[in-house]
């Protein structure tokens, strides 16, 4: 859906930012959850967007059906390597009367829990910040979209706990480093 005639239109309208939700690299991950697209797809509108001058954003999401850690940190990668100034990190969760929800109840979904979807949703923060790319959000943080999940890891301020858990790393770290000794300036 992103060709040069489109882009042109919405480059005359006044658009500057444009956001792909790509959501996995993963030929067999974008198959299963049937998204329609392929990461080829993904790669030749990323370069499209940028080529017509515009912002690129890229969002993502963590544990979808068929996918694990090693997956969404190749995704991470693969999505940096197009150049996005801008990106979103979700992790999957089940919403009622879905195609997942369905696949849930009958045992064939296991959602991320949400201490794991918030140790790889550090990582994943420390890796795109890294990178220069600025993170818009972590995680989805609606109210009305609360009452709808019946399973996976949703939380209001999923990206303050990825936050809290890079500090932590970072301070277990330092106290590795000092030999455990930990001292005050009090």
């Amino acid at each position: 859906a992103v060709d040069d005639e489109i882009l042109a239109m919405l480059r005359r309208k006044g658009v500057t930012a444009i956001e792909l939700g790509a959501q996995s690299m993963r030929e067999e991950v974008l198959l299963r959850c049937g998204r329609g697209h392929t990461a080829q797809d993904t790669r030749d509108a990323a370069a499209r967007i940028l080529d017509h001058g515009f912002v690129l954003g890229l969002q993502m999401m963590t544990g979808l059906p068929g996918d694990d850690d090693a997956g969404a940190l190749s995704t991470a990668r693969q999505l940096l390597a197009l150049g996005p100034q801008e990106m979103r990190v979700y992790p999957t969760l089940v919403l009622r009367d879905t195609p997942l929800a369905e696949a849930y109840t009958a045992g064939q979904y296991r959602p991320q829990t949400l201490d794991e979807a918030v140790a790889l949703g550090a990582r994943l923060l420390q890796q795109i910040e890294a990178a220069g790319v600025r993170v818009l959000r972590m995680g989805l943080h609606d109210d009305h979209l609360a009452e709808s999940v019946l399973a996976g890891p949703y939380h209001p301020a999923f990206r303050a706990l990825c936050e809290s858990r890079l500090y932590y790393e970072n301070a277990c770290r330092a106290m590795a480093a000092a030999g455990g000794r930990i001292h005050t300036l009090i």
